[in-house]
């Protein structure tokens, strides 16, 4: 997962989109830090969730042969992460996306299987940041904790920033994610 990828890519696929805080040292590349959190948080996906059962050493039975039979047979950190606002001098609420490849015999069920890894991927997100197993990510990294997708800071776009990050808006969309 060094390039930001694990498994297959499909045609089948499904942006998981999540929004977190990160403080950081003032002054450090938040380009860096971002890439930095994006591959860290793939690893967490991949070594400890359901998703990728070959991946977690803690996950006793392993059901079939792996990917072939897995829902869910690849991820990426791409889309970039993109900064929606800075809330201090060394502070920034992000915008936090992967995508999620659907095995192709798996599309008719497609909306049951985006839900659930959906859903266990967001759990498992708002666990490691409140746990902060983020913050060793970079050592440039403070904090990350997990924003809430209804809080009202994310929607604040900072004008400096109009028009950089995703091509098609700089608003963001708002999606069903469950509550938790």
């Amino acid at each position: 997962a060094n390039n930001g990828s694990f498994g297959i890519a499909t045609s089948e696929r499904s942006i998981v989109q999540y929004y977190y805080r990160v403080e950081y040292i003032l002054g450090s590349d938040i380009t860096e830090i971002l890439t930095d959190i994006e591959r860290s948080i793939l690893g967490i996906i991949l070594n400890e969730t359901s998703i990728f059962p070959q991946c977690n050493k803690s996950l006793v039975s392993i059901e079939g042969n792996g990917l072939q039979e897995n829902k869910i047979v690849g991820m990426s950190s791409a889309p970039t992460d993109r900064v929606l606002s800075f809330c201090d001098n060394a502070c920034a609420i992000v915008e936090g996306r992967m995508t999620m490849y659907i095995s192709s015999t798996q599309s008719r069920r497609k909306l049951s299987v985006v839900d659930d890894g959906m859903n266990e991927i967001l759990v498992k997100l708002k666990d490691s940041m409140s746990n902060g197993d983020l913050n060793s990510a970079n050592s440039n990294i403070i904090r990350v904790a997990y924003v809430d997708p209804d809080d009202k800071s994310i929607y604040t776009i900072n004008p400096e920033l109009e028009g950089k990050g995703d091509e098609k808006s700089d608003v963001p969309v708002q999606r069903s994610i469950p509550a938790y």
